[in-house]
């Protein structure tokens, strides 16, 4: 077996695994001020159709780096949700 010089692995190897299809961004979009989880949930699903599970993981994030805040039962707006634009995260 002969080996092909003119190929570089490097130039042939992706990234591992499965593009990202929802962002933080996304779900960002469809929250109003003063929703429920379950509000937002439905929303994003409606929206973008994100799964129930992908969500609860955007959300978490979004949790993380602020944009999103609880107040009561519902979700606001944090300090750092207008930093994003699509295609962010």
């Amino acid at each position: 077996m002969d080996s092909a010089d003119d190929l570089d692995p490097k130039r042939l190897m992706g990234k591992a695994g499965r593009k990202r299809l929802y962002t933080v961004a996304q779900i960002l979009d469809c929250l109003e001020d003063g929703m429920t989880t379950g509000k937002w949930e439905a929303a994003a699903y409606l929206a973008t159709a994100v799964s129930s599970s992908t969500f609860a993981i955007l959300k978490q994030r979004a949790i993380a780096e602020g944009h999103v805040v609880p107040k009561g039962k519902t979700w606001v707006r944090g300090a750092g949700s207008c930093s994003l634009h699509p295609g962010d995260r």
